[in-house]
């Protein structure tokens, strides 16, 4: 149940998806569109826009994501039982669903039995009841008493915390097995809606005010001087202080990228792989909304919703460009005061978020994409102005995609690596400040685990946010 198992299994769900109300039920078909190939994502969305109003959204959104995540100890815990497995993908993930409830959610196991059972039944699949039946009470007995592969292995972890052997192989070559077994348990974990403030038009703590009144509780992410992490929200779109243009979504590691790039009022900044957005109106953010940012992007629908979103945050200093960075484009030759390329990576930083990532990815994968790293690097270094700054960034704990890349671009072109690991990047066990009160300096804190002395990498157990690399050069 490793590896490719997203890719060779094919969906057979059975009819009558648009008369279903039953949430476990939903989760199921979700699960076995995305155990075809669907993204994550997509296939959530596209089963949610069509259920019953009186449906529970965010159980079926925890349900499928739970299984997705914990993917690798459920199959394996459904292979001490069924031996000879399951042949049709439906039925796999109807024990799968279950098995995530009995293991690792507080859900009676008498109701998640006989939902499993009446899903099964429903579905024309009637004479493999008592088969259901009898898995899913086996594994509610013997829960407690799994066996697992020996402790200290790369097996180990990758059965414990559903992380695919490969990867924790890739991360031991780099970090003791405490630290990669944190990360692995770390990115089991529920990820925290964090949002931006708007500086343009308010302050943390007024945000976190008015985030009450709509009855969404909103604290700010210590260290990260215009974060906020919010909890019992809504549907985001819909919020009145959303729509005005308060804030934007954006993780605590992106926005420490612009942090470290530090964009000042007048510049002009260049956002090489722009969308959706978020780092280019932090930039503007800082920068009183005066200068000039340059938003490049391949893909023009990703363009205009960017702009879009500009609008309602008010900002005008954006000029948007549908392009490849990769290409060499003379009429911005020494054009930036700073560039900021948060490259497209293996996205190994954001397995919290996008758990299909990790069954979805080879080592084929990281290598091709570094490759794409550096033709990126350049094309951009070009787009820096003698003395400029290029801020280099990915979401992903990848050492190929990290510490590889940013070596080779210190190597290979006229810039040097600045040291971001400065005394005021200091460690602090109090991340989260469950507080309005802003007793604190709003420096950078960062608990990091550091590829080398001079970049920030920025892992999901040492903080409340995505695994982050981030590199700065100074052209000469």
């Amino acid at each position: 149940a490793t590896g490719s198992w997203l890719r060779k299994t094919e969906v057979s769900a059975g009819k009558d998806t648009d008369r279903m109300i039953n949430e476990r039920e939903l989760a199921v078909v979700a699960l076995t569109d995305i155990t075809s190939g669907s993204y994550n994502n997509i296939a959530l969305r596209k089963i949610l826009r069509g259920a019953d109003k009186s449906v529970s959204r965010s159980f079926v959104t925890e349900l499928v994501n739970g299984v997705i995540r914990n993917l690798i100890y459920i199959d394996y815990t459904l292979s001490v039982f069924v031996k000879s497995g399951v042949k049709r993908p439906f039925i796999t993930n109807v024990l799968r669903a279950g098995a995530y409830q009995l293991l690792f959610m507080d859900a009676r196991s008498a109701a998640v039995v006989n939902e499993s059972v009446n899903i099964v039944k429903k579905r024309g699949f009637g004479d493999l009841s008592a088969f259901i039946n009898g898995v899913l009470r086996n594994i509610e007995r013997t829960k407690n008493d799994m066996p697992l592969p020996e402790k200290g292995t790369a097996r180990y972890l990758s059965i414990k915390y559903s992380c695919p052997e490969w990867i924790v192989e890739y991360w031991l070559n780099d970090m003791s097995f405490d630290e990669v077994e944190s990360m692995c348990a770390a990115n089991l974990t529920k990820p925290a809606v964090t949002v931006c403030v708007n500086a343009l038009k308010t302050d943390r703590l007024s945000l976190i005010k008015i985030l009450a009144d709509e009855g969404v509780s909103g604290a700010p992410l210590r260290g990260f001087p215009n974060a906020v992490i919010m909890t019992k929200t809504q549907d985001i779109s819909k919020m009145t202080v959303y729509k005005d243009g308060l804030f934007h979504v954006m993780d605590s590691g992106a926005m420490a990228a612009v942090d470290i790039m530090d964009p000042k009022p007048g510049d002009t900044i260049i956002d090489a792989c722009a969308a959706p957005g978020g780092k280019s109106f932090y930039c503007a953010e800082k920068m009183k909304n005066t200068g000039r940012i340059i938003a490049i992007d391949k893909y023009p629908r990703k363009i205009d919703m960017l702009l879009k979103s500009a609008d309602t945050l008010g900002i005008n200093i954006i000029e948007a460009r549908t392009a490849d960075s990769a290409a060499v484009d003379p009429s911005l030759e020494n054009s930036a005061d700073a560039l900021l390329l948060d490259a497209p990576c293996s996205g190994l930083g954001v397995l919290r978020k996008k758990p299909d990532i990790k069954y979805n990815k080879t080592m084929d994968d990281v290598i091709a994409l570094a490759e794409t790293q550096r033709a990126l690097l350049s094309a951009c270094a070009s787009r820096v102005k003698p003395g400029g700054t290029l801020t280099y960034s990915v979401c992903t704990v990848s050492r190929a995609e990290t510490r590889d890349i940013a070596d080779w671009f210190a190597q290979n072109f006229n810039f040097e690596l600045e040291n971001i690991q400065a005394e005021n990047f200091i460690n602090s066990s109090e991340i989260r400040q469950e507080t309005i009160e802003e007793n604190y300096d709003d420096m950078l804190v960062f608990n990091t685990f550091s590829y080398s002395d001079k970049c920030v990498a920025l892992l999901p157990h040492q903080y409340d946010g995505d695994g982050f690399f981030i590199a700065k050069f100074r052209k000469a």
